[in-house]
C-alpha cells in the first residue's frame, strides 16, 4: 500500500510540475493551443513571403515600435511596455507607467533614433474618459529608458476608445490621436475611430484607417444617442505639408493597421500598402492584404478602384491570414515588417520577402 501510495504521489508531484511548467511557460502554452485548435496558425497566402514567430504567448500586444533590434509593444489597457530583446521577450516590463495612478495607461509607442515616444493617458473605461493625455520622449541606451521631456504633438481627431496611435516623421514631428476635436487649417475635417496610421517617408503622407467618416463635429456625434451611420470602415491618405489633400476609400472589412514598405520589399508589386484587418470570417478572425500603389504612392493601382473600391476582390489580394486581430505592423531596421496579433496570448511575427 506504502509503496502505490509513494507511487501515486512521484506520479501526481510529476503532473503538478509538468502543469506548472506550462503554465508558466509562455510559448509552450501557445504552442498547446494552436495544437488543440484554439488558436490558429498564421500563415502566408502565396509562395511571395515567409513568416515566423518572433516571440508568442505574450500579454495583449497592441501598439509596436523597434530599435535597432529591440523590439517593444504594450500590453493594451495596462501601463506596460515590454521588451524583445534578442528575439527573448523579457517577462518583467521596462516601464510601468501605472506604479504611481493605477489609471495611468500607455495607449501608443513610436521611436525615432534612441527616442522612444509613449502616449500615456489617465484612463477610465467604463466611463470613456480619458484625462491628461500627452506624449512622453524617453532616450534607449539598449538597457534602460530615461525620460527626457514631454512632447507637444500634431494632433488627428478620434474617438476615446481607438485613441493612442504615433507616428513620427523624418523631421521628429510626432503625430498622435488624441481623443479631442481639433481646429482648422490643421484638418477641415473630423474622424471616428482611427484606429491605426503610418507615415510615408518617400511621399510625406499618412496613411490611417477609419471606423466610420461622417464629416460631423465631435459634439455632434456623441450628442446623438442613436448614431449608427450605416456606412463602411475606410483607409484615408492625408499629406502632411498643408493636412488638406485627402482620400479616402471604403472597405467591406475591419481594417486596424497599415504599413508602406520601401520599394525594394515587395516581391509583386513596385509599391505597395500593406492592411491588417480584425474582422472576417470565423475561422480567419483576421490577416493582411497587400494592394499595389501607383509611382506617386497616393492612390490604387487597381482598376475602376478609384470609382469603387468596395467592389474590387479584395480576396486576390490576401497576403497572409490566420490571424486573431492585427492591431500593428512595422517595418523593422533589419527590413522585415512586425506583425502583432492582438490577443491575450498574442505573437509578434516577422514577415519577410522570399528569396
Amino acid at each position: 500500500m506504502k509503496k502505490q501510495i509513494i507511487i501515486a504521489s512521484i506520479i501526481a508531484g510529476i503532473f503538478f510540475l509538468s502543469l506548472s511548467f506550462v503554465l508558466t511557460n509562455s510559448e509552450i502554452r501557445y504552442e498547446i493551443l494552436q495544437d488543440v485548435g484554439i488558436k490558429s496558425t498564421p500563415k502566408i497566402v502565396g509562395d511571395s513571403y515567409s513568416i515566423k514567430p518572433l516571440a508568442t504567448g505574450i500579454p495583449h500586444p497592441y501598439h509596436i515600435t523597434i530599435l535597432d533590434n529591440d523590439v517593444f509593444f504594450n500590453e493594451r489597457f495596462t501601463g506596460n511596455l515590454y521588451l524583445i530583446k534578442n528575439g527573448e521577450f523579457q517577462s518583467k516590463p521596462t516601464i510601468n507607467v501605472s506604479l504611481d495612478n493605477e489609471q495611468t495607461k500607455i495607449h501608443g509607442v513610436a521611436s525615432f533614433g534612441s527616442s522612444i515616444f509613449i502616449h500615456v493617458t489617465e484612463a477610465n473605461y467604463k466611463e470613456d474618459l480619458y484625462e491628461n493625455n500627452r506624449i512622453l520622449e524617453y532616450t534607449w541606451d539598449g538597457k534602460k529608458l530615461k525620460l527626457i521631456q514631454e512632447i507637444k504633438p500634431q494632433i488627428l481627431f478620434t474617438d476615446m476608445h481607438h485613441s493612442g496611435g504615433i507616428i513620427v516623421d523624418d523631421n521628429k514631428n510626432v503625430f498622435s490621436t488624441y481623443p479631442e476635436p481639433i481646429e482648422s487649417p490643421l484638418l477641415d475635417y473630423y474622424g471616428h475611430g482611427v484606429h491605426g496610421f503610418t507615415f510615408d517617408s518617400q511621399t510625406d503622407n499618412i496613411w490611417y484607417t477609419t471606423e466610420v467618416d461622417k464629416n460631423l463635429n465631435w459634439k455632434e456625434i456623441v450628442s446623438d444617442t442613436d448614431y449608427y451611420p450605416a456606412e463602411y470602415e475606410k483607409l484615408h491618405v492625408v499629406s502632411i505639408k498643408d493636412m488638406v489633400n485627402h482620400k479616402s476609400w471604403e472597405v467591406p472589412y475591419y481594417p486596424n493597421s497599415l504599413v508602406i514598405p520601401d520599394t525594394n520589399f515587395s516581391k509583386k508589386f513596385q509599391n505597395s500598402i500593406f492592411v491588417g484587418f480584425c474582422k472576417g470570417e470565423e475561422a480567419n478572425k483576421g490577416g493582411i492584404y497587400e494592394y499595389p500603389l501607383d509611382s506617386q504612392r497616393t492612390d490604387f493601382l487597381i482598376p475602376n478602384a478609384e470609382f469603387d473600391f468596395l467592389g474590387i476582390n479584395h480576396e486576390k489580394y490576401l497576403m497572409a491570414e490566420n490571424f486573431y486581430c492585427v492591431s500593428d505592423m512595422e517595418v523593422g531596421s533589419d527590413g522585415a515588417i512586425y506583425v502583432s496579433d492582438h490577443t491575450r496570448n498574442g505573437a509578434i511575427y516577422k514577415i519577410v520577402p522570399k528569396s
